[in-house]
């Protein structure tokens, strides 16, 4: 319980933030403090929007490639869908994807694995106007993804 006691939490701090610092110290606890059987540090990387966008390649190719969590900001007056897909490029229209997450209306929301949500190829994540294949959307969410690869 030592690395949820050790957030040291700031009042500069969004919830965006707290939400992943909380995610890594459970993530820690759950995986032993490291990667797999080995031990170790956790070495993970971010993919953040620096702008209003409705896709991100998150990474390509990686080898041993596990997906922690997805943080969605939908900015949209509607309701629409983010849909993951194990690839190295961009996804067809049309394309199905591995995974879809409800994105509401000006909402934000989060989605953890504390132990890796496994992929081979890559990670693209794209907003959509459907929910079982790709309708690519306009440039209305934010996205922070945390993965291992």
């Amino acid at each position: 319980m030592g690395q949820l006691a050790n957030l040291s939490p700031s009042t500069k701090d969004s919830l965006w933030d707290l939400t992943f610092k909380i995610a890594a110290a459970l993530r820690s606890l759950v995986t032993g403090g490291g990667s797999g059987s080995s031990g170790g540090a956790v070495s993970n990387a971010t993919s953040k929007s620096t702008a209003q966008e409705n896709a991100r390649l998150v990474v390509a190719g990686a080898s041993g490639l596990r997906c922690f969590d997805i943080c969605i900001y939908n900015n949209k007056a509607t309701d629409q869908w983010v849909q993951v897909f194990d690839s190295a490029s961009a996804a067809a229209e049309g394309a199905v994807p591995s995974l879809v997450l409800f994105a509401p209306a000006q909402f934000q929301a989060s989605f953890s694995w504390p132990t890796g949500r496994p992929f081979t190829a890559g990670i693209y994540v794209c907003n959509s106007s459907t929910d079982v294949t790709k309708t690519i959307g306009s440039a209305d969410c934010l996205f922070d993804i945390n993965y291992r690869g």
